[in-house]
């Protein structure tokens, strides 16, 4: 009978789990836009925000250009998931760590390099 019961704790754990990551599929985003790419800041620039500074729900704006578009989203509480709101809920910027790509990367990014290509979509994507 234990048995029984847990089987069916289970299945209806299951179905809860596939209903919620169903709807968090099926969210079309709709958050690319050349725009957005443009305002963001150069990966070469000499802008940056100081170490320790605090990212909230409340002041993320004035640091977007420096996110990545799914992580505007995230801290935008627009959609499904969505950063808490509580004064718990923040990103701490730390120290830019340089690392090196592993070897396997490397090598395997100069022997294929010649068969990628970028293919722009329609939505203006790549």
């Amino acid at each position: 009978m234990a048995r029984d019961a847990m089987f069916r704790i289970a299945v209806v754990l299951v179905a809860a789990l596939t209903l919620l990551c169903g709807i968090a599929v099926a969210q079309d985003l709709g958050t690319y836009d050349d725009k957005l790419i443009a305002e963001l800041v150069p990966a070469d620039s000499p802008d940056t925000i100081p170490v320790g500074t605090k990212i909230t729900p409340g002041n993320w704006q004035q640091y977007r250009k420096f996110m990545t578009i799914s992580l505007q989203a995230f801290m935008s509480g627009k959609y499904y998931w969505k950063m808490g709101s509580g004064a718990d809920n923040y990103v701490e910027v730390g120290p830019t760590i340089p690392t090196e790509l592993p070897g396997k990367y490397i090598s395997d990014t100069e022997k294929y390099s010649g068969q990628a290509q970028l293919v722009k979509l329609p939505s203006g994507a790549y």
